[in-house]
C-alpha cells in the first residue's frame, strides 16, 4: 500500500478511531497525577460520586466513539446524514477538547517534564483529532476531499 492509498480518509479515520485508545493510560494516571483523592476527599460523597461518574461517562465517551469509528470507518468515510452528523459531532466535541488543553489548561496543568509532555501530547492528538473529522464532516456534506 503507498502512502497515498493510505492516505484515503477511511484509513485516516480508522487511526482516528484508534487514537482515542491512546488516552486510556492518561485517564487512568491522571487521578493519581492530580492528586484526586485527596481533592475529592474535602467535598461531599454526593458530589464525589457525581464527578466519579461523570469521568466514566468520559470515558465511556471517548473509548465508545473511538470503537464505532474505527470499525465503521469506511461507513464514515462514505458519507450519509449520520455519517456527517457523527463526524461534525466529533470535530465539535475534540475543538472544544483541544481549546479547552490549549487555553485553559496550559497555565495550570502539572509541571515538570510528564507535565509538559503530556500537555502537549494531549494539544497535538485533540487537534488532530479536530481536524480528522473536520475533513470527514467537509467531505461528507459537500462529497469532496
Amino acid at each position: 500500500m503507498n502512502i497515498a492509498s493510505w492516505m484515503s480518509l477511511k484509513h485516516v479515520l480508522r487511526l482516528a478511531g484508534l487514537l482515542h485508545f491512546v488516552q486510556v493510560p492518561a485517564m487512568l494516571y491522571a487521578p493519581r497525577m492530580l492528586d484526586w483523592e485527596s481533592d475529592l476527599s474535602k467535598i461531599s460523597v454526593i458530589n464525589r460520586r457525581i464527578v466519579q461518574v461523570m469521568g466514566g461517562a468520559i470515558m465511556l465517551t471517548v473509548l465508545g466513539t473511538g470503537l464505532v469509528v474505527a470499525v465503521g470507518s469506511d461507513d464514515l468515510a462514505a458519507g450519509g446524514t449520520l455519517a456527517t452528523a457523527l463526524c461534525v459531532f466529533m470535530c465539535v466535541f475534540w475543538t472544544y477538547r483541544a481549546a479547552v488543553q490549549m487555553f485553559l489548561y496550559s497555565r495550570i496543568w502539572p509541571q515538570g517534564a510528564l507535565g509538559r509532555i503530556s500537555h502537549y501530547a494531549l494539544c497535538v492528538l485533540f487537534s488532530f483529532l479536530s481536524v480528522v473529522y473536520m475533513w470527514a464532516s467537509r467531505t461528507s456534506m459537500f462529497g469532496h476531499g
